[in-house]
């Protein structure tokens, strides 16, 4: 193998281990929007529970 096509394959390895990193990133952020997605999700239903069970308590006093 002449020097020139060990370089393409090394340059080729190093971009593909960006590639790998950047979806890898990209995957990384997904899930935590997801996450922050469902708390936020979780948060305006217990926000939203606790003010169905204040009008519940206001109409039976």
């Amino acid at each position: 193998m002449c020097r020139c096509a060990e370089r393409r394959a090394a340059i080729g390895r190093v971009v593909s281990s960006l590639a790998d990193g950047e979806f890898e990133k990209a995957r990384m952020a997904e899930a935590a929007r997801f996450v922050t997605r469902t708390m936020v999700e979780d948060a305006r239903a217990l926000v939203s529970g606790s003010r169905l069970a204040a009008a519940r308590m206001s109409l039976r006093r």
